[in-house]
C-alpha cells in the first residue's frame, strides 16, 4: 500500500489541515507551533508500532476551545482526526485477489479514517458513488498491508568525530549506546 494523501482534523492546534498529497518526498514547512508536529503525531496514530499509541484523547488533544461543544456530541457524532488514502500496489491486489477472489477489489484507493472513536474506519473510493465500507474479510487483509508507523521526537547528538574501532569493540561488549 502507498500513502497518497493526508488529513488531519480536530488534533491539537490543527483544525483542519485540508488534504495534502503525500509524494515520494514530501516536506512540511512552516513556522514554530504551526502545526507540522502534530500532523506526524497523528499520523503515528494510524497504525503505531505500539498499539496502545494509536488512541485519540479528546481530553489532551482534541482542540481546546472547542472540546466542550464536542464532549456534547461526542457520542452520537464523533470526529474524525485523521484521514489518509491509500493507493492498493499490484501485489497487494494480487495477494488480496488470491485468498478473496477477483471481485474483492472495487478500487485500488482505500480511505482510511481514525479518530475519536474506537478502530479504523475503511471505504474504497472509486470517485463514481459514495465511499463504500470495505468488507470485514477484506479489511483483516488491508489491515496486515497497512505499514507501522514509528514515532520519536527526542535524538541523542551525536560525537563529531565517530571511530569505528570504538562502535565494534562496544558491540563486541555489548554495549552500543556509544562511547565509555
Amino acid at each position: 500500500m502507498k500513502l497518497k494523501s493526508v488529513q488531519v482534523k480536530n488534533f491539537k492546534c490543527v483544525e483542519d489541515s485540508t488534504q495534502f498529497d503525500v509524494c515520494p518526498i514530501t516536506c512540511l514547512v512552516g513556522k514554530n507551533e504551526a502545526g507540522k508536529t502534530s500532523l506526524l503525531e497523528a499520523l503515528h496514530k494510524l497504525n503505531p508500532d505500539v498499539a496502545e499509541l494509536g488512541e485519540f484523547d479528546v481530553l489532551l488533544e482534541y482542540p481546546r476551545r472547542r472540546r466542550k461543544e464536542y464532549q456534547r456530541r461526542a457520542r452520537t457524532e464523533p470526529d474524525d482526526a485523521l484521514i489518509t488514502r491509500w493507493e492498493l500496489e499490484d501485489k497487494d491486489v494480487r495477494a488480496i485477489e488470491e485468498n478473496l477472489g477477483p471481485d474483492a477489489i472495487h478500487s485500488r484507493i482505500v480511505e482510511v479514517r481514525k479518530g475519536y472513536y474506537h478502530g479504523r474506519r475503511w471505504t474504497f473510493e472509486d470517485g463514481k458513488s459514495p465511499h463504500e465500507t470495505v468488507p470485514a474479510p477484506l479489511q483483516t487483509m488491508l489491515e496486515r498491508l497497512l505499514p507501522k508507523f514509528l514515532y520519536f521526537s527526542k535524538c541523542n547528538i551525536m560525537n563529531g568525530r565517530i571511530s569505528i574501532d570504538d562502535i565494534i569493540r562496544n558491540q563486541e561488549r555489548g554495549k552500543v549506546s556509544g562511547p565509555e
